[in-house]
């Protein structure tokens, strides 16, 4: 089990934040776990599709995760002014796929950030999609961009925020 999830929907830049952010966890003694959801590669979600078995083990692992977490922090990229396909791909599955998905979800504080160009969409639908799903999204949130790099301080106020 670990104190803080982190679940990042891409790599490249987002994932340089992502270990930015462990490096900080790291620093404050908090145990921590990385989901990166480009490396499950799983199928896309389609009502009625079967699994594999490889699959299913895999989605129960990540699902045992997120029901042991005390708490998460989402970083996605913005694709065309919204999620990228790993994220929506990720909820779908694991919303459809366990006997009380809420139990992943609800009331849990969780944290979002995004390395984009813009990154104001994407951070706007994971604040309404977390909060349906009964996440307590805090309201620091972290917008990085090559223009506007994230400083050590922003990372650290919103790691705070999740542990207090």
């Amino acid at each position: 089990m670990s104190d803080i999830l982190i679940i990042i929907a891409s790599n490249g830049h987002n994932l340089k934040l992502a270990n930015q952010v462990q490096t900080a966890l790291d620093q404050k003694g908090v145990s921590h776990d990385l989901l990166d959801l480009v490396g499950l590669n799983w199928p896309l979600f389609t009502p009625g599709q079967d699994k594999s078995d490889d699959f299913s083990a895999d989605l129960n692992q990540a699902i045992q995760k997120l029901q042991t977490a005390k708490s998460m922090i989402w970083i996605s990229p913005e694709y065309n002014g919204a999620l990228p396909p790993t994220f929506a791909n990720f909820i779908a599955w694991v919303s459809t796929d366990s006997d009380n998905f809420r139990a992943s979800f609800n009331s849990k504080p969780a944290a979002i950030m995004s390395f984009s160009g813009t990154g104001t969409n994407v951070l706007q639908i994971m604040r309404l999609q977390l909060a349906y799903l009964g996440m307590n999204v805090v309201g620091r949130q972290i917008l990085a961009s090559f223009n506007k790099p994230v400083k050590d301080e922003s990372i650290d106020a919103v790691c705070n925020e999740l542990i207090s």
